[in-house]
Order: C-alpha cells, then structure tokens, then sequence
C-alpha cells in the first residue's frame, strides 16, 4: 500500500525508478496530529445537570519529518522553501485517515538539514496548521473598516477648515 501526501504541487512521498534502480527518493517519518474540540459546558437554571455542546473542533496542527534523495533534492527544497515563505495558504490532499479532510494548509516552520549518510540527501521537518477559509456556516468576513476611516478623516478635516475660516 502506498500513502500519498502533497503539498500544492510537492509530492512528499514518492519513488521514482529509472532503468530498474531507483533514481529518487522522497518519504515521510515521525507524523504527529494534533489538534482540539471546542466543547461549551452550559448551565441550565434550575437542573440538575449541565449540557455540553461541541461547537467544532480547532484547525489541526500536522508535523513530520522528511528525507528527499536524488538528483532533484535541492529543486524540491526550493519548492518547498518558496512555498514556506509566501506564509499563504497552500492546497494540500492526503490519504491518511486522520488529515484526509485537510485541504488547505499554511506552513508554520519549516528546517532543513543536510546528511552526508545519504548521496545527496537531506532531511527536513515542517510544521503545517490547517486553514479553514472563511465562509462555513455562520462565518463572515468582517467588513473593511478603511472606507469609514476615510470618510470619517475628510469630514474632520472640513471642519477644522471651516472653524478656521469663521475665526473658532
């Protein structure tokens, strides 16, 4: 069984054979999940008991750990470095159960450290924090207040002008 895992354009986990010897290398160790439910405790005047209420869970925190090998290693880690520093998010798709519904992901650290044990090799790790784009269910975007700043700045100057004019 082979796992899938891929950052924007990245695969992160793949073998690629030429003339029957493997020519590059990419896999991922150490994968940790974590994350948390947002769960209300509400009283009710007057019972015995409280009610829970689940109000979703927060976005998931995935990090691991990575070894690149080939010839290509270091175009991926540029790949990976560019991807890391536009500090956006980017598309991302798994099969592991546990992160298989994460699409988006903004990558929060990302290091980098070279071997010699392995002929062009070089490992990695990276920390990626899910990213819900705003717009589920009773999500907003909240209004640009920019426009209200503007009007708000020229209606104080026209005062100021005109307090200046009549002598106040």
């Amino acid at each position: 069984m082979t796992v899938h895992m891929k950052l924007d354009d990245v695969e992160l986990i793949k073998r690629v054979y030429k003339d029957g010897t493997v020519e590059e290398v990419r896999s991922i160790y150490n994968l940790s999940v974590s994350g948390k439910r947002r769960i209300v405790e509400l009283q009710i005047p007057g019972a015995t008991g409280n009610v829970f209420q689940d109000m979703g869970r927060n976005p998931l925190r995935i990090s691991f750990d990575g070894e690149l090998a080939g010839p290509d290693t270091m175009n991926t880690l540029e790949d990976l470095k560019s991807k890391f520093e536009l500090k956006e998010p980017v598309p991302f798709s798994s099969d592991i159960t546990t992160i298989n519904d994460v699409t988006e992901v903004v990558i929060e650290n990302f290091s980098v450290s070279f071997t010699s044990s392995v002929v062009s090799g070089t490992r990695y790790s990276m920390i990626l924090k899910e990213h819900k784009p705003i717009g589920g269910p009773g999500e907003t975007k909240p209004p640009s207040q920019e426009e209200n700043a503007k009007k708000d700045v020229e209606e104080k100057t026209r005062r100021i002008f005109q307090g200046v004019k009549s002598g106040h």
